[in-house]
């Protein structure tokens, strides 16, 4: 499953956020943020600490393991 939500708090110690979902208003706490790539023994790769009030779509997997941040989404321009 994938929901939309925004971020309201940011651990950048354990590289965690805490998250609320945009439409019933569930909280997620400490999920941990993808990246695009990281080395699993030397903690290579990207790195990109994202602000609080920043959208982002939450996978929960299906077979058990914790939720995380998927990915983030662009705020939609005003004119």
């Amino acid at each position: 499953m994938i929901i939309e939500g925004k971020v309201v708090d940011v651990n950048q110690t354990l590289w965690t956020v805490d998250v609320i979902s945009q439409f019933d208003q569930h909280w997620y706490l400490n999920v941990q943020v993808a990246s695009p790539y990281m080395h699993s023994k030397r903690g290579e790769g990207i790195f990109a600490v994202p602000e609080i009030g920043a959208k982002c779509h939450v996978c929960i997997p299906s077979d058990g393991p914790p939720p995380f941040v998927l990915d983030f989404i662009m705020p939609q321009e005003t004119l």
